[in-house]
């Protein structure tokens, strides 16, 4: 391992660790830390994979850890320069092999801030673990409980007190820099989290993520819901995603939990895995112009093809909070229009990409209001009332006229519907003991 520092911008510097492997590199692995954890957490992980083959970069962000310079209450930083600092990261990681592959294994904030990059086609896949919206709403119920009294109270008080957020003395989070910390405040208090609090640019931003991404959801999250990871994944909503759920029984462990994936007890179970995962992130050969992979995943984890006619007739670029353009596809043409199947599977792709989505479909009813043309198309997705469980949509299709005025094709309407959280009930691991025929016979008493 060897330690580095890269610099990012002018006067601002990051620590890094790189873990090289013995040997031609198989790919380069960047890991995004979670929100207040030093990359020391992640050394004997990342030295593992090392030894896998894989060249490895480590850093922490501006402001924190072995990045921090100077007192924290003098940082200026905030969740767009941590952005910056990945990227160049990044970057860097892309220069030392240029020829391999590039993964990120973000862990918590570490799989949210990729929908952030200004340039996603240098990254090639993202694995992502325990990693979820912050929305406080679908946080674990125990979390839930607390957050408001965390949010509205303790965080605004001891940052204007501090001129930072505390957190190593107060046992929450971390030390964090004010701006960092007041900008996680507004995004977790928002339903959709960093998109809602920031606005089109940043939806904007993760529509243009084409690289696949595979979520990792643990059942025993103590802070993260499976709900929280879902809401996460549908705001990378051009990407192909998968959600893989862990649970203890899995692995034959007692917990997992937010932080446990990356603990030594996991060597022999957890982290082989997750050369499987990376593996199953590998680019196919057949890329599109621009460099990027556009397709998804097809059939079992690990298998990834050129993208069906279906897929790329799906394809929705975000324009704007439940605003998408299209493009009409000629495999599902017929001598008047398009086939009644692909355009309501277009209105359903709409509300999957939204990223204030509740739960999962329960029924959709279509109006085709006239055959559209071919060429481009918007799609609008309203979640015209949500309630505990369940969520109801509008949907419609516009075109440009011959004169220039938008001409409705077709309508929708959709229900869709969360699972409640419930209680579970988890099978203890057989513990591990000898075969009976090997046990001598216990003398009578």
């Amino acid at each position: 391992m060897t330690k580095q520092t890269l610099r990012v911008d002018e006067g601002v510097s990051v620590a890094l660790c790189v873990f090289e492997p013995e040997g031609t590199a198989r790919a380069s692995v960047v890991i995004g830390g979670a929100m207040g954890v030093r990359q020391d957490y992640y050394a004997s992980f990342a030295q593992w994979l090392a030894q896998q083959g894989f060249r490895v970069t480590t850093f922490d962000y501006r402001g924190h850890g072995d990045s921090l310079v100077g007192p924290m209450r003098e940082v200026r930083a905030d969740l767009f320069d941590w952005a910056r600092d990945y990227e160049a990261v990044i970057a860097a990681a892309r220069a030392a092999l240029p020829e391999q592959p590039l993964y990120l294994l973000g862990h918590s904030l570490g799989a949210q801030l990729p929908g952030l990059l200004r340039n996603p086609g240098q990254v090639d896949g993202l694995l992502s673990v325990a990693a979820g919206s912050g929305y406080w709403r679908d946080n674990a119920p125990r979390l839930k409980r607390m957050v408001p009294y965390f949010w509205w109270v303790l965080v605004p008080l001891a940052t204007r007190l501090c001129g930072y957020f505390p957190g190593r003395k107060l046992r929450k989070v971390g030390d964090l820099p004010a701006g960092v910390i007041l900008q996680w405040r507004r995004w977790c208090l928002n339903p959709t989290y960093s998109v809602g609090a920031e606005g089109p640019e940043v939806a904007q931003r993760y529509g243009a993520v084409r690289f696949p991404v595979l979520a990792l959801s643990m059942s025993d999250d103590e802070l993260m819901t499976l709900r929280g990871t879902q809401a996460l994944v549908n705001l990378y909503s051009n990407a192909p995603t998968r959600v893989e759920r862990i649970a203890p029984q899995d692995v034959k462990a007692l917990r997992i939990g937010h932080f446990g994936f990356f603990r030594e007890q996991f060597r022999q179970s957890l982290w082989p895995r997750a050369v499987a995962d990376l593996a199953a992130l590998a680019r196919p050969a057949a890329q599109s112009p621009a460099g990027r992979w556009d397709g998804a995943f097809h059939g079992t984890l690990g298998t990834m093809t050129t993208p069906h006619s279906f897929d790329q007739a799906l394809v929705l670029d975000t324009l704007a909070e439940g605003h998408y353009r299209g493009q009409t596809h000629p495999a599902y043409w017929n001598m008047v229009g398009p086939f009644g199947g692909i355009t309501a599977a277009t209105a359903l792709r709409a509300i999957l990409l939204h990223p204030r989505l509740l739960g999962e479909p329960l029924s959709l009813t279509v109006n085709y209001a006239g055959a559209p043309t071919t060429g481009p198309f918007t799609v609008d997705a309203t979640p015209v009332r949500t309630n505990r469980s369940t969520q109801h949509w509008n949907v419609s299709i516009v075109q440009t006229g011959a004169a220039g005025e938008p001409v409705v094709t077709t309508t929708a309407t959709a229900v869709t519907a969360a699972r409640r959280d419930t209680w579970s009930l988890a099978d203890m691991p057989m513990p591990e003991v000898p075969r009976p025929d090997t046990l001598q016979p216990v003398p009578p008493v």
